[in-house]
């Protein structure tokens, strides 16, 4: 069994390769550090990077995080979101807990949703 959350040191092993001034206090780290203007540069670090299948999970929440806050600010971005479902595709038995939480369920309710929710469920019913 995938150990779904990384440790306190993998967590600061990211943080060092993205940048990130944490404390190590954040409560939920991929919201936290979203940024819609970064999305490609974690795209590189998840691909390019020898990480743990724990922190792939936790770099997939933040590229989804920041995805989902690209769709808020400005316009979709086809390219990038076909870059960020094939790195899924690749992994994608790490990631049934990402897409259940970005994908809301069976909820149906417009306002209860995340922007990126639909995309997550045309992800999740092509595979």
């Amino acid at each position: 069994m995938i150990n779904r959350y990384p440790s306190h040191e993998e967590v600061e092993h990211l943080n060092k390769l993205l940048g990130f001034k944490a404390t190590g206090n954040e409560q939920d780290w991929a919201i936290q550090f979203a940024d819609h203007s970064r999305i490609s540069e974690f795209l590189e670090v998840y691909l390019n990077s020898m990480i743990s299948p724990a922190q792939k999970i936790e770099i997939m929440e933040l590229i989804i995080a920041s995805f989902d806050d690209l769709l808020a600010y400005e316009n979709d971005n086809n390219e990038l979101w076909s870059m960020i479902c094939a790195a899924m595709y690749k992994d994608i038995h790490l990631f049934k807990g990402t897409l259940d939480y970005w994908g809301c369920g069976q909820n149906r309710i417009e306002d209860e949703l995340f922007h990126i929710t639909k995309k997550i469920r045309l992800f999740e019913h092509a595979l």
